[in-house]
């Protein structure tokens, strides 16, 4: 009878105690599972992130090819007429505010 009791007392204890375990288990599933929503929602976020900075790069790079082409063509202008480089210079930094 007492080795009975003892066994199944152990055996309670081996149920509990993988209960438990199970338990703990299932709580790092979820934490898995939150990080992987996570995750996807910031992977989404990214992709729309760099969608924009794609776009913003298309809509700039017209103006950069010509602002370019403008300071280009002022150089060339100081260098055949000084004169009217320093007045186009002195409109720009004074006139155009």
């Amino acid at each position: 009878m007492k080795e009975e009791t003892l066994l199944r007392g152990g055996l309670a204890m081996t149920l509990l105690m993988c209960i438990t375990f199970l338990f703990f288990l299932a709580e790092g599933w979820k934490k898995v599972d939150d990080a992987e929503i996570k995750l996807k929602k910031t992977q989404d976020s990214l992709r729309v992130a760099e969608k924009l900075r794609d776009s913003l790069h298309d809509e700039l790079f017209p103006t950069e090819i010509e602002l370019n082409r403008y300071q280009i063509a002022l150089e060339l202008l100081k260098e055949n007429n000084k004169k009217a480089a320093d007045e186009f210079e002195l409109i720009l930094t004074t006139q155009t505010e």
